[in-house]
């Protein structure tokens, strides 16, 4: 009877821990991970919901006679979530069909600086264009962000999200 018990104990010893386990890694495709923002396999649930967000860049102007010194971005968020950047951007030209960078633009060096955009507000930034004698043509400007989005245990997930808006030089 002693020798029973002693083989129940086991199996229940034995086998908890083992189901316990298994049903963790199952739940665990549904969580996401805290490690890197998100989970593999997590692109396309979150680029439709970023999409969602009414998340955007407008230009000012996006018609130029004349070669412009700045150019003025408007960023549009009506999210629920704050913004944050710096003050790089970078340009792309279409050639061909395909759009091409302008390599000038990605040696820069920029100052590192946080700029929030908060919650449901807007923000104008002013890009200096740093190159000159760009020929005719449609160009690009594009502007990285982090999507600051709250977490479980008072951490964040910063997703990065890259606003653009396109111009035509004549």
């Amino acid at each position: 009877m002693r020798s029973c018990w002693l083989y129940f104990i086991y199996i229940v010893c034995l086998a908890l821990p083992i189901a316990c386990t298994g049903s963790q890694n199952e739940n665990k495709e549904n969580v996401p991970s805290l490690e890197n923002g998100m989970q593999p396999g997590h692109d396309e649930r979150v680029d439709a919901y970023i999409n969602s967000l009414d998340i955007r860049m407008e230009l000012q102007d996006s018609l130029f006679n004349i070669y412009p010194d700045t150019l003025q971005m408007n960023i549009i968020n009506n999210s629920d979530y704050k913004l944050l950047t710096d003050n790089k951007y970078s340009m792309k030209y279409l050639e061909s069909g395909n759009w091409k960078s302008i390599s000038q633009l990605e040696h820069m060096i920029w100052t590192d600086v946080e700029i929030p955009v908060e919650p449901q507000a807007s923000r104008v930034f002013d890009a200096v264009l740093f190159i000159r004698n760009l020929p005719p043509g449609r160009y690009r400007v594009e502007k990285e962000f982090s999507l600051v989005v709250p977490a479980i245990r008072g951490t964040t997930n910063n997703i990065r999200v890259t606003l653009m808006d396109e111009f035509i030089l004549n």
